[in-house]
């Protein structure tokens, strides 16, 4: 029993994400029903170009992760809701790479999603 909860507790992140595309989908159903399958294929190709520029910045920096800037065993050793510590710590002196690292996914994520949705 206490694995399921574990799982569950890992998936809150994908459980919000799907709330919010439901969410989503009732909205546009409800208020532009002449435009909701145009509006899912634009919504849809959004989500892959965000995958895809996600995927490119893997590919071309696998060395170069921004958990790979994280002190300790970031994924087991959770800090949650300790005062004057980060959740995550960065290593001492990689602060500005870690910086640059998620900045520059977030951007490789952008450019490709917006690339992908101005070309379709």
């Amino acid at each position: 029993m206490n694995k399921f909860f574990s799982f569950i507790s890992a998936r809150k992140s994908l459980l919000c994400v799907l709330g919010l595309f439901v969410t989503l989908l009732l909205v546009m159903a409800f208020f532009y029903k002449d435009q909701f399958f145009l509006g899912m294929y634009k919504v849809c190709l959004a989500l892959v170009g965000l995958c895809i520029g996600a995927m490119f910045d893997m590919a071309l920096f696998p060395y170069a992760k921004p958990r790979g800037y994280l002190a300790g065993k970031w994924d087991t050793d959770i800090k949650e809701n300790k005062t004057d510590s980060a959740d995550f710590p960065i290593l001492v002196g990689q602060e500005m790479a870690f910086f640059i690292a998620c900045i520059r996914r977030m951007l490789f994520s952008l450019i490709v999603m917006f690339g992908v949705c101005l070309a379709l």
